[in-house]
């Protein structure tokens, strides 16, 4: 994740020299607040805080933050810049989506850096989507919950390169998928899902290609579980490493479709109907995993035995 680490570092010294952005980002403040017994007037400061994300985004310069001042709802947002939101703990910042609509929708630079921190999105059972990025430099995911949506909870689509991490997360009994990765046209996405359990969905974490560029994402850490479809899925152009990670009680724990790469280390697959499912792709295993007492425990050709280095 070096260029997440870049960019911030540079957003970082930009800030310091007062040089975030052009003139016009930098009209805003670079750290506004949100509660809910705020106002979506003025300029969003600590003693008169707003109330809605949407309006704090307003008054944030880019590369700022909006920071969480109590539990209440904040409203859906569309990103169009570098910012952070942070809920620092404690208390719970809810964000809904409207009948068939997205909670986030992010939609930013190519040098943009967006982090969502500490939120709870919800779909009510009438969202469509709870994150949805179709363009960003880089996202972070940390610590947040993302369910009951009648689509995916976080969709990864970016029309150009975009790398990504989701951590200490929970996506959970969404209609579709929980995480879902497919670049569109000449896009890509590297990225990263450590600590992440992907619960009740019928699809847990679904990585593909797009335009024929590679898509490679490392699973480690992480739990797919009660998927009445896939838990884990390595689609046609991507590059899956699991590591560390648990597939269980899903109809197929992890799946290879055509092209798809999964390279499988320390990971228990385990009480799936099938356990590992060849379609098409390859599955590479580092021969420390348990696969054991699923209905069929390797279905449609056999694992590759790789050497440990």
């Amino acid at each position: 994740m070096s260029k997440i680490r870049s960019i911030i570092g540079l957003a970082a010294t930009l800030t310091a020299f007062g040089l975030a952005a052009s003139p016009a980002q930098a009209q805003g403040s670079p750290r506004t607040f949100v509660s809910s017994t705020g106002t979506d007037s003025g300029g969003c400061g600590l003693a008169a805080p707003c109330r809605t994300f949407a309006y704090a985004l307003t008054q944030t310069a880019a590369h700022g933050e909006i920071d969480v001042l109590d539990t209440a709802g904040y409203g859906a947002m569309t990103i169009t810049q570098s910012v952070s939101i942070v809920n620092p703990g404690g208390v719970e910042a809810g964000i809904a989506a409207s009948n068939g609509g997205t909670a986030i929708a992010i939609a930013a630079g190519p040098n943009d850096v967006v982090a969502l921190r500490g939120l709870t999105v919800e779909g009510l059972q009438s969202g469509a989507t709870g994150i949805s990025l179709t363009s960003a430099g880089a996202l972070e995911i940390d610590n947040c919950v993302v369910r009951d949506f009648t689509g995916d909870a976080i969709d990864i689509t970016p029309s150009g390169a975009t790398q990504f991490r989701i951590s200490n997360s929970v996506v959970e009994d969404n209609a579709h998928r929980g995480v879902y990765v497919l670049p569109s046209g000449s896009g890509t996405a590297q990225g990263v899902i450590d600590h992440v359990a992907a619960s009740g969905n019928p699809k847990g974490i679904a990585i593909n290609g797009g335009g024929g560029a590679t898509v490679n994402v490392s699973i480690t850490n992480s739990v797919a579980s009660g998927s009445s479809q896939d838990g884990i899925i390595a689609g046609s152009g991507a590059v899956v490493s699991i590591g560390n990670t648990t597939a269980s009680v899903n109809a197929v724990g992890l799946l290879a479709g055509a092209s798809g790469v999964i390279q499988l280390t320390q990971s228990l697959v385990t009480g799936n109907t099938i356990g590992v499912s060849l379609s098409g792709g390859t599955v590479d295993s580092y021969q420390d995993n348990q696969i054991g007492l699923n209905g069929t425990d390797v279905s449609g050709g056999s694992l590759t035995p790789v050497s440990q280095k």
